[in-house]
């Protein structure tokens, strides 16, 4: 701590540390989690007044399972934080610029240099002298992965309502959550990258579904009976917000491939196992490709026709679809997938 005056001053941190900023959405320790978040660094501190600014830069480290952790130039995180009161208005402001630049991401199917930049806004108070609060916050990103552009969001409100119960000090909220989704597999990322989030604290304890392609309204209320105890019952609903992208767990990780992302890894995994024949691999590829952009154009609610069933049927108990590319039939895919 490096003091300048009364209402001034720098605080430097260097080494090993853990980041936390705002609300935590996009930026937290991951309590609650097996691996949290750490990084090797720096950042400083500066407080003006009621004003704080925060610029930063540090390598995410990774967990070596039998080495001791090191950190990683291919995976850097960089940026500027930076809280201020409103005073013309009863409330906070939090404004934020967030760098990643990672060696290697995938985003639906979109594969290279990721190089994505966030510019976020934070605000929350209280409604005049009432109980009602609320809190409102949004983020853009740009950039690219590989030769594909960013163009991805997020933003959540809550409202909230404190009952004048002096002894169980009972809070009820409603709250809304979406995060863009990428529109199709390839080329443009539309898919927003949640970063380094706090994850247990939203979307539901679970730690089940991150902040990624999803649509979710939900509400909740909290009450506390006795001092440091707290208890919450919540409701979540989830839409994916584009159903040309998947469905992501909280560590950013696929959980559900959308179609012809499974299609994909349908197709790989055949690959794999079927090592002494490049050409049926190659065969494979070709067919798998082509299905891949059919599922698109092929409209909402086609039936497939009879003949093609048992004929699907046949080779499905077979396992001929498995390994024999020039009987490989995308209507018996489509068949196939659906189990």
């Amino acid at each position: 701590m490096i003091p300048f005056s009364k209402d001034a001053g720098t605080t430097l941190r260097g080494g090993r540390q853990e980041l936390l900023f705002g609300s935590q959405r996009l930026v937290g320790p991951g309590d609650f989690t097996q691996v949290p978040h750490t990084f090797d660094g720096a950042q400083a501190i500066f407080r003006i007044a009621d004003w704080t600014m925060i610029p930063f830069w540090t390598q995410a480290v990774f967990v070596d399972k039998y080495k001791f952790n090191k950190s990683s130039p291919d995976h850097q995180f960089y940026g500027f934080y930076t809280t201020a009161p409103a005073h013309l208005l009863p409330l906070n402001l939090d404004l934020y610029y967030l760098g990643a630049n990672n060696r290697g991401a995938t985003f639906n199917g979109t594969t290279g240099r990721e190089n994505r930049h966030t510019l976020g806004l934070r605000t929350r108070g209280n409604i005049g002298q009432t109980n009602w609060d609320f809190e409102l916050e949004g983020a853009g990103q740009f950039g690219t992965v590989g030769s594909g552009n960013i163009g991805a969001g997020m933003f959540t409100a809550v409202l909230g309502y404190t009952f004048p119960v002096k002894e169980w000090s009972p809070r009820a909220n409603i709250e809304f959550d979406y995060a863009s989704g990428d529109r199709k597999p390839g080329g443009r990322v539309g898919t927003f990258n949640q970063l380094f989030p706090n994850g247990h604290s939203y979307l539901g304890y679970i730690d089940y579904i991150g902040r990624q392609n999803i649509i979710s309204p939900n509400a909740g209320i909290a009450i506390s009976p006795i001092r440091d105890l707290t208890l919450t019952l919540q409701q979540y609903l989830f839409w994916r917000a584009s159903d040309r992208d998947s469905i992501y767990n909280k560590s950013s990780a696929v959980l559900r491939a959308t179609a012809p992302m499974r299609a994909m890894s349908a197709r790989r995994q055949t690959c794999s196992r079927l090592t002494t024949s490049r050409a049926i691999c190659k065969a494979m590829r070709a067919t798998a490709s082509s299905l891949a952009a059919d599922l698109f154009r092929r409209p909402a609610g086609t039936k497939i026709a009879s003949s093609s069933m048992r004929r699907c049927s046949t080779l499905y108990e077979k396992r001929e679809l498995r390994i024999r590319p020039d009987r490989f039939d995308p209507d018996c895919y489509e068949k196939m997938m659906a189990r």
